[in-house]
């Protein structure tokens, strides 16, 4: 008994949520964003997916000697660079849509 419950409706729609979830992920994967500090000195490149691709800091900063001031710079960079990933994510989560703060997600 199926209690008025189409099962096969139900199993098409979670292969299709599921397409849908890998083409976002892979969206998000050749996705480039930024994360900057110190207006642009330090930049952060980082994919859609939250790995990180290259760090680029401008020499004078380098040149002033200060590494603690350059740590938390870059550490700025890192985390502006984060929400930007945080904020794609949910936003394909949207588009498909489903909620933001899924397990995992």
């Amino acid at each position: 008994m199926t209690d008025g419950m189409d099962f096969s409706s139900l199993l098409a729609q979670a292969q299709e949520m599921q397409s849908k979830m890998v083409e976002a992920q892979q969206a998000q994967a050749e996705m480039s964003l930024q994360g900057s500090a110190a207006s642009g000195k330090v930049l952060v490149e980082v994919n859609g997916v939250g790995e990180f691709q290259n760090v680029v800091i401008d020499p004078e900063l380098v040149a002033s000697e200060d590494a603690s001031m350059l740590s938390d710079l870059v550490l700025t960079a890192i985390k502006d660079a984060t929400s930007k990933v945080a904020e794609v994510q949910a936003e394909a989560l949207g588009e498909i849509g489903l909620p933001d703060g899924l397990p995992g997600a």
